[in-house]
């Protein structure tokens, strides 16, 4: 018998992926539609957007807003620049 624990646990890990390729899916439409029209002032490879994307779909809402939030924290410090590659789901 599965304990409704495991269930709800199922469940919520489901939403955020679910939630996390929505995110993925405005960010898609906020580059095709909103990105071309301005001007390229992004520091890192690949894009802001880009990385969110990635992450959202990688790690769903949650884990992959936790990497975005910390990428765009060091998107305007001045320091960092370059290559900022978005982590791979580790097994």
């Amino acid at each position: 018998m599965v304990s409704l624990v495991a269930e709800v646990k199922k469940l919520a890990r489901w939403l955020d992926r679910g939630l996390g390729h929505i995110a993925a899916l405005m960010v898609w439409f906020y580059r095709g539609l909103i990105s071309k029209r301005l001007p390229k002032v992004c520091i890192f490879t690949p894009s802001c957007s880009v990385y969110a994307s990635v992450c959202w779909r990688r790690f769903g809402l949650v884990g992959g807003g936790k990497l975005v939030k910390a990428r765009l924290s060091r998107c305007r410090g001045g320091v960092f620049q370059g290559r900022d590659d978005p982590p791979h789901v580790s097994s």
